[in-house]
């Protein structure tokens, strides 16, 4: 954005502030818990992944990461790979 672009929108806003000040804060307001709301998903989103991986992992699925792998016709073969080179070496760790 050029800064002509800028000056504009600022002195925009200022007349919007200006006119209804109540309804401006509440835009802000809005406009900042959308943002706050945004973050919470992502964390949360995030804390369910670990907790189920890690949930799998201590009931004895090494291969939890691998319901992250989609299904496809390229994939399925990678997850097939996979699934038997890592629950041979779980086993062996584990035993």
């Amino acid at each position: 954005m050029d800064p002509e672009r800028w000056e504009a929108l600022v002195r925009r806003l200022e007349k919007v502030a200006r006119r209804s000040p109540k309804s401006y804060r509440r835009r802000v307001a809005l406009l900042a818990g959308l943002g706050f709301a945004y973050l919470g998903a992502v964390l949360a989103l995030l804390v369910l992944a670990t907790a189920f991986f890690v949930l799998n992992g201590l009931r004895g699925y090494p291969q939890g990461f691998l319901y992250v792998i989609p299904l496809n016709r390229k994939t399925r073969r990678l997850r097939k790979r996979l699934q038997r080179t890592v629950a041979p070496v779980y086993a062996r760790a584990t035993a």
